[in-house]
């Protein structure tokens, strides 16, 4: 009676580590999900001040070398903050200098209050300036998210590798909402099919890849890393890992340097690039999730007075999470600076889903036992995961093409309307300037 009794409340106690550690996981994802729309409004709102002052200093300047052709010695030049009324102008200081029969000029423009601006150093004051203004939102999105991966850690400790994966994937969802309402980024139709596309093969991969995955004692993690598919899938991993980092850094290096030349914003990376941004990214989460599982299991049973760190591998264990989890958190940020928050979300945890069920299917061996139901329910969900994936991408190069061509009406707009004159020769000139920024 009393074997009876104790084997009906370990059931019972497995029950409600199930039913917690799905709770902890679907409240996790949620929170992270709105700490990367967080995220992505601050690059947002940054680049968005970056971008305004940059052309109002190209406006500027195009404004200088039109005087210079074709103003006059005695003439005022309107400076940038006269024109908000047409009303107020600022002296220009004009000198000229006739050796070899050349006449060189050299104007100097007030700034805000008559003050002159030189070497960009109020330039760079008021990008500092721009960027602390939002960093808050930053810190409340990293604050949030970092809520939210504690949700999945102790998920981790006490349900299953796939079951916190497949409950991660609400993030989707929540993300749709989140990118429309806070980012008011477009929602195509084809991510509300393509999220559904991806929800429904995490489902069948997480269903077929078996769910059965016992809890291991400290000897048995040890012994697991030790074994020879583990350590080959932990090099792979860490192979494509540094390669992939290799060209992201490779390309970024590239793309401040030509916009240092030009004296431009930095451009977005391809296509290609930027979903590279998202697999490494969701490559760093897999060493995460996989050491971050064990550590839970290892914390979890201590604090209730079962000390499990007495091996010397814990540290290892402990070292690789400490290193994986910030570097993702550092990665999933670059990621959001360059990519649409309606593409990272879903492709990263597409990838990171595949990943974790594979490293977990090597590590806990959760293949070992598959029969042809499950090769075929798991590969079929995959399938319908990178058909998810496709239909998001081409929903955000449907998007990007519709963006590209509203930029280029607004970008038409403002250099039109910039100022006038009565023989409509600023008029003209704008539209050239225009024409040269636009299609040279």
């Amino acid at each position: 009676m009393t074997s009876s009794n104790s084997t009906a409340v370990e059931e019972e106690g497995c029950d409600e580590c199930y039913v917690i550690g799905v709770f902890c996981a679907l409240a996790g994802s949620s929170l992270q999900a709105l700490g990367l729309s967080l995220w992505k409004l601050q690059h947002m709102k940054t680049e968005k001040e970056k971008a305004a002052k940059l052309a109002k200093d190209k406006q500027r300047e195009g404004r200088i070398a039109a005087y210079v052709k074709h103003g006059s010695h005695g003439d005022d030049f309107p400076s940038e903050t006269g024109r908000k009324n047409s009303a107020s102008s600022h002296k220009s200081d004009l000198d000229g200098d006739g050796s070899d029969g050349s006449h060189e000029q050299r104007v100097t423009i007030a700034g805000e209050g008559g003050h002159r601006s030189e070497d960009g150093g109020e330039q760079e004051a008021d990008q500092k300036g721009c960027i602390a203004r939002v960093q808050w939102i930053w810190w409340l999105g990293f604050i949030i998210f970092a809520i939210g991966n504690g949700g999945d850690f102790i998920a981790l400790g006490i349900t299953k590798q796939s079951v916190v994966t497949l409950v991660g994937s609400w993030a989707l969802v929540v993300n749709t909402f989140t990118a429309s309402c806070l980012l008011h980024e477009i929602v195509h139709k084809l991510d509300v099919l393509a999220s559904l596309f991806i929800i429904a093969g995490i489902v069948l991969t997480v269903m077929f890849s078996g769910q059965d995955s016992p809890e291991w004692p400290l000897d048995k993690i040890v012994e697991q890393y030790r074994t020879p598919q583990v350590i080959v899938m932990l090099a792979i991993l860490a192979t494509l890992t540094f390669s992939g980092l290799t060209v992201m850094h490779v390309d970024h290096v590239y793309r401040h340097k030509k916009a240092d030349k030009n004296k431009a914003l930095v451009e977005k990376p391809s296509r290609l690039i930027g979903a590279l941004y998202c697999i490494v990214g969701s490559m760093v989460a897999d060493f995460t999730v996989l050491f971050g599982k064990a550590f839970s299991g290892l914390l979890l049973p201590t604090l209730m007075g079962d000390n499990q760190f007495t091996s010397p591998f814990v540290v290892v264990v402990v070292l690789v999470f400490c290193v994986s989890l910030p570097s993702q958190i550092y990665l999933i940020d670059q990621s959001l600076e360059v990519n649409d928050a309606l593409y990272h979300i879903p492709n990263f945890y597409v990838f990171w889903n595949v990943g974790s069920i594979i490293t977990g299917a090597i590590y806990y061996e959760e293949m070992a036992n598959f029969e042809l139901r499950n090769w075929l329910g798991f590969f079929s969900g995959v399938l319908i995961l990178f058909i998810g994936v496709y239909l998001t991408n081409v929903a955000a190069g449907l998007k990007a093409e519709a963006l590209e061509e509203q930029q280029r009406q607004r970008d038409y707009e403002e250099w039109m309307g910039g100022g006038g004159n009565e023989d409509g020769l600023v008029g003209l000139y704008n539209h050239a300037l225009w024409y040269d920024a636009v299609w040279e």
